[in-house]
C-alpha cells in the first residue's frame, strides 16, 4: 500500500519507537495498502518502503534476539465534518456526507541474526466503523503478510556522522486488493540515511525505496466468472459477450515504483518528540498492448506521440507528536494526508500535510486529510 503513499506516514512514530529498541520491521500495511483508511478507490501498486528513523546512528540497545511490536492506531477522515458539494441528481444529499473513523492493529515481531541484521515479520488488518465507502465495501479488512530483511544501522560515516540503513521486503498477497490484482508477491528495497544532533535534539532523515510487484496478468482482468458471482445482475458494470473468456479490464497494473521521503524531528525532551515527514511517490504502469484502436501519430523524430505506458504520482505529508511513556510503551498523536500532488483543476499544488484544495474544500470531503492516535507496545 494508493501504495498510494498518501496515506503512508503515520506509521512513522511507531517505527521510531521500535528501533530505540533495537528493531526494525517490515510496516507494509500501516504505510502501504492503509487497510480502510481510504475511501476512494486505491492504486494497485504498493509504495516501497522507506525507514525514515529518529537517531538511525545510536547503538542498539535491545540485548534480546527477539523482538515483538504490536501497534493500535485510531484515524478520524476530514470529510467526518465537511459535507460534499456535489450537485449531481445522482448523488442523494445524505450520501453526500462521507464520514471515516477506523482502527489499524499491526503485529511485527523480528529476530536479531546478527548485530546488523534483522530479519521480520509483518501483519495488520483495519476495521472501519463508519459506513464503508471503499471498492469491496467491507469493514474488515486485512492486510499482506509481510516479510523483512534490514541493518538499521549498517555504516556510519566518521566525518559527517551520517548513518546509512538498508532493508528488503517481501509480502505475500492477504488484502483484498493483492488478491484482486492477482499479486504473487510483492518486493521492494530501501536504502536511508539519517543525521541526529544530540545536544539540539534535532534529528534528519532521508529515504530512497524502489518496489517491485508480481502479478498473473499485467492489468486487472474481469472474466465472466467474475461477474457470475455477482448476485444482483442489475448492479454489474459489465456485460460479457458470448465465448470471450475476458470481458473488461479495469486498467494495467503498476509495473514498478519510486518513492522519496524526507523527515525533520525534534525532541525538548528525550521522552517528547516532534516529526514532520514528507513522501513523494511515483508509479509506472505496464504498457497498453497495441491494437487497430491504439494511436499511430508520430512527433517529428519518430516516437509515438501517445505514451502506452502510464503514471503517476502521489505527495503525503505528516505532522506527528510522539511520547515515550518508557522503553515498552508509546503513544502518538498527528495528522496525515495524501493524494496526488496537484489539485483536481490541474491549477496548483496541495498542501501536503492539510488538503483544503478545491472548491468549498473538497480536498477535505474527499478524506485526504486525517486525524489519528496510535498506541505502540515493544518488546
Amino acid at each position: 500500500m494508493e501504495c498510494n503513499v498518501s496515506r503512508n506516514q503515520s506509521c512513522k512514530k511507531s517505527i521510531i519507537s521500535i528501533l530505540k529498541n533495537g528493531f526494525i520491521f517490515s510496516f507494509f500495511f500501516l504505510c502501504s495498502t492503509g487497510f480502510a483508511d481510504n475511501k476512494t478507490t486505491q492504486s494497485a501498486a504498493r509504495a516501497p518502503q522507506v525507514s525514515l528513523r529518529k537517531d538511525s546512528s545510536q547503538e542498539m540497545t535491545n540485548n534480546r534476539d527477539f523482538s515483538m511490536g504490536v501497534s493500535l492506531k485510531y484515524s478520524l477522515g476530514s470529510a467526518t465534518f465537511v459535507r460534499s458539494k456535489s450537485t449531481s441528481s445522482l448523488v442523494p444529499a445524505k450520501d453526500r456526507m462521507n464520514p471515516l473513523f477506523n482502527q489499524n492493529l499491526s503485529f511485527s515481531p523480528g529476530y536479531k541474526l546478527h548485530e546488523k541484521l534483522i530479519v521480520g515479520a509483518s501483519w495488520g488488518f483495519g476495521y472501519e466503523y463508519t459506513t464503508p465507502n471503499n471498492p469491496t465495501a467491507r469493514r474488515f479488512e486485512p492486510g499482506d503478510l509481510g516479510l523483512s530483511f534490514s541493518s538499521p544501522v549498517l555504516f556510519i560515516e566518521p566525518l559527517s556522522k551520517i548513518a546509512l540503513s538498508a532493508g528488503i521486503d517481501f509480502s505475500y498477497p492477504f488484502s483484498y486488493a493483492s488478491r484482486f490484482n492477482g499479486t504473487y508477491f510483492g518486493s521492494s528495497a530501501s536504502l536511508g540515511l539519517s543525521r541526529a544532533i544530540k545536544r539540539w535534539g534535532l534529528s534528519f532523515s532521508y529515504g530512497f525505496g524502489i518496489g517491485k510487484d508480481f502479478y498473473k496478468n499485467k492489468a486487472h482482468l474481469i472474466t465472466e466468472e467474475d461477474l457470475a458471482n455477482i448476485e444482483d445482475s442489475i448492479n454489474r458494470a459489465v456485460l460479457c459477450r458470448s465465448g470471450e473468456e475476458f470481458c473488461d479490464t479495469n486498467g494495467m497494473l503498476t509495473k514498478y515504483s519510486l518513492n522519496n521521503s524526507f523527515s525533520v524531528g525534534y525532541s525538548p525532551i528525550e521522552a517528547l518528540s516532534i516529526r514532520v515527514s514528507l513522501s513523494i511517490s511515483n508509479s509506472f504502469s505496464y504498457e497498453l498492448p497495441l491494437d487497430e484502436y491504439s494511436s499511430d501519430i508520430v512527433d517529428s523524430n519518430g516516437n509515438l506521440v501517445v505514451d502506452r505506458a502510464g503514471k503517476s504520482d502521489s505527495l503525503g505529508g505528516t505532522i506527528s507528536l510522539g511520547y515515550m511513556l518508557n522503553q515498552y510503551l508509546s503513544f502518538s498523536l498527528g495528522m496525515t494526508s495524501g493524494g496526488t500532488p496537484k489539485t483536481s483543476d490541474n491549477t496548483s499544488f496541495r498542501n501536503p500535510f492539510y488538503d483544503t484544495s478545491g472548491e468549498n474544500f473538497q480536498g477535505l470531503a474527499a478524506n485526504r486529510t486525517k486525524w489519528f492516535f496510535g498506541i505502540n507496545a515493544n518488546y
